[in-house]
């Protein structure tokens, strides 16, 4: 389990007569999460090195196409499976679990939490990004470290915003809005970042050509 998913797990535990369908719906949820990230991992981790090496020889414009190339494989890998759990969730939720109850709940809360899958590979790719071009640091904390943050504020604005509605079920699937928020704020936030280094990047493979 994510570091992500133990806040939310956390939050879901202190609502009211919370029922352990809704735990075991987020289970569910959980592992399509997780089946996520770990494709765009390896895509990230397999980037590294040559985007490493590339930095290091000052071939910039290899640096480039290779960030370009990780961030759109990772970007229509995430777009392909937003595609699918806003087409058909409850099928998806019916691949990690047999139980009926469990996955109609699964997959409305697999629905909301899906929406900017597209905008995930970020949290995973901006980390080595960063650690190509030698700094350790800022892609710890501009990546993974920036996303439990993010996910922590919301995951508690929409229990805080929910916390007089009775209705538990609802109260829990509305949490999942904070992944799809968190993605979304962490998207803008790293592009900005990273907007300066890639500009500097082209300038300066252009002026060695």
């Amino acid at each position: 389990m994510s570091v992500p998913s133990i806040l939310l797990r956390k939050l879901i535990s202190t609502i009211k007569d919370v029922l352990n369908t809704n735990f075991a719906a987020f289970h569910v949820v959980d592992r399509c999460f997780l089946y996520t990230i770990m494709i765009i991992k390896g895509f990230a981790t397999g980037y590294f090195p040559g985007a490493g090496f590339s930095f290091g020889e000052k071939n910039f414009k290899r640096w480039l196409l290779m960030t370009l190339h990780v961030c759109w494989i990772t970007c229509a890998w995430g777009l392909l499976l937003t595609i699918i759990t806003m087409c058909i969730p409850s099928k998806v939720a019916s691949i990690f679990s047999d139980d009926n109850d469990v996955t109609q709940v699964a997959g409305k809360m697999i629905k909301k939490s899906n929406i900017c899958d597209f905008l995930c590979f970020v949290c995973y790719t901006v980390g080595d990004m960063n650690r190509s071009i030698a700094r350790g640091i800022q892609g710890a904390a501009m990546g993974t470290l920036l996303f439990v943050v993010l996910m922590f504020c919301f995951g508690w604005i929409m229990w805080a915003a929910k916390k007089k509605v009775d209705n538990r079920l609802e109260r829990t699937e509305d949490l999942m809005y904070s992944y799809t928020i968190s993605y979304g704020v962490l998207f803008v936030i790293d592009f900005f970042f990273m907007l300066p280094t890639f500009l500097d990047f082209i300038k300066k493979y252009k002026k060695a050509e």
